[in-house]
């Protein structure tokens, strides 16, 4: 279910200009507000949808020797994380709620499973949510660090970049909007902040946070439009929490062949935010206008010296056509990584994410094949694992092959443009079931069984 409404856009905006005078390096939070529309609305969302958006979204592992294991590890883990609940619902459906198994995790791995799973909720809620306001578009999630590292030089001694002095305050995700008007292709840009927990009480601090990584990019001196999520992860139910700070909307259009045109590496500089500080005056006490969040997060001020003016990433007007087929080509390699072919996905993007993303290992080069998944064929790779009871889980993971084939032949813009909106084609129930996304890329989960061999008597 979706919360959105004016009391926690009020309560959440209260808690961010508190942590804005506590911690004034961070600047003033934009202006919140809430999406009326979509508040207390029920969304369908199954397990096997929530798996291939997390497997989708977190291909960029940092650099490791076992990078075909980290690349679907999440699928893995959390492949008996979901079950029902026993309420039902019209047309016979019931809440979807975290499995016995889950739950029973998070005494040791709360943070890791609850952001984990925030990046596949985050990302399917605000898919939903963009589409019913112009259900035309596609929306691509692309990993707003690798995205950043082809345009902004990562500091010395650091592994990655830092978008304010002292802090990590950047967002998590850029989504990336495409609508083709005949030969044209019109692109928009959506920020996405991702959080996640197990408990109702931690939301107000986590979206006060979300508000101010939202602003740490700049596009033509504007900030794009962002949405902050954080979705809890209850026994009974699932709830998703969306604001929708104000921001500028359209980024590029032009030709869809030149989305898919070499994007130089620039070496862009962070620059000091040019936003007043924030006043020093608290906003009045509320009531508890959102039973069950608890009262505003108690923030505490930062030892002396240690304040600076914030710091954001600038993309200059000029470069709007080069930031967006950035996007572009990092959303196409982040497909080939998901299906595993990690030879084509370094030729997309740049030196930096190359180095972030392989090091100075050669891509690996595992076997990919053809699978006829019930909706139609796909090329990519799969694992198999032991499950309960002797038998076996195998977890293909690929992409359509007329879109690779359009990959191959005529480059990112192409592949982008055929992305298609909606939501993603489900086939199979039981032992198998197979998901094609709107952007070519699949997701097959099969129980075998055991493959151990019978004695004779």
């Amino acid at each position: 279910m979706i919360e959105s409404d004016h009391r926690l856009a009020e309560r959440v905006q209260i808690a961010a200009k508190n942590l804005g005078i506590d911690r004034p390096h961070y600047g003033p939070p934009k202006p919140l507000k809430p999406i009326s529309a979509m508040h207390q609305v029920l969304v369908d969302v199954t397990p096997i949808e929530l798996l291939h958006e997390v497997g989708r979204a977190t291909v960029f592992q940092e650099r490791a020797a076992l990078r075909d294991i980290q690349r679907i590890w999440a699928q893995l883990r959390y492949c008996d994380a979901f079950s029902y609940g026993k309420v039902k619902l019209p047309r016979g459906r019931h809440l979807l709620r975290m499995s016995e198994d889950a739950l029973a995790k998070r005494f040791h791995h709360a943070n890791v499973q609850s952001e984990t799973l925030g990046i596949g909720f985050a990302i399917i809620l605000a898919r939903h949510v963009l589409s019913h306001g112009d259900p035309g578009w596609t929306w691509i999630p692309v990993d707003a660090e690798m995205v950043l590292d082809a345009g902004f030089d990562i500091p010395e001694g650091r592994l990655r970049p830092y978008s304010r002095t002292d802090t990590k305050l950047r967002p998590d995700y850029f989504l990336f909007g495409h609508k083709s008007d005949g030969l044209l292709s019109r692109t928009r840009l959506v920020v996405l902040e991702c959080k996640g927990t197990h408990y109702r009480k931690n939301v107000l601090e986590q979206l006060s946070k979300a508000a101010f990584q939202l602003q740490s990019v700049h596009v033509g001196g504007t900030t794009p439009p962002g949405l902050m999520i954080s979705t809890v992860l209850e026994a009974e139910r699932i709830t998703v929490h969306i604001l929708d700070p104000d921001g500028d909307d359209e980024l590029w259009h032009g030709d869809s062949a030149e989305l898919g045109d070499e994007a130089d590496q620039l070496n862009l500089s962070r620059t000091p935010s040019t936003e007043s500080p924030v006043d020093d005056e608290r906003l009045p006490e509320q009531l508890d206008l959102f039973p069950g969040l608890g009262p505003a997060p108690q923030v505490f001020p930062e030892p002396a010296g240690t304040a600076s003016l914030a710091e954001v990433y600038p993309i200059p007007a000029e470069q709007k056509g080069w930031f967006a087929r950035v996007l572009s080509r990092t959303a196409a390699a982040a497909s080939l990584l998901f299906a595993g072919d990690q030879n084509r996905a370094q030729r997309l993007i740049s030196e930096r994410q190359r180095q972030r993303t392989f090091g100075n290992r050669e891509p690996d080069l595992p076997e990919l094949h053809h699978r006829n998944t019930g909706i139609g064929f796909a090329r990519g790779t799969s694992t198999t694992v032991r499950w309960t009871g002797g038998r076996r889980l195998e977890v293909f993971n690929g992409i359509d092959v007329a879109l690779l084939a359009s990959l191959n032949e005529h480059g990112a813009g192409e592949y982008v443009s055929r992305t298609r909106a909606g939501k993603p084609e489900i086939d199979g129930a039981g032992d198998e079931v197979f998901l094609r996304a709107g952007d070519g890329t699949v997701t097959g989960f099969r129980l075998l069984p055991s493959s151990r061999r019978r004695r004779r008597i």
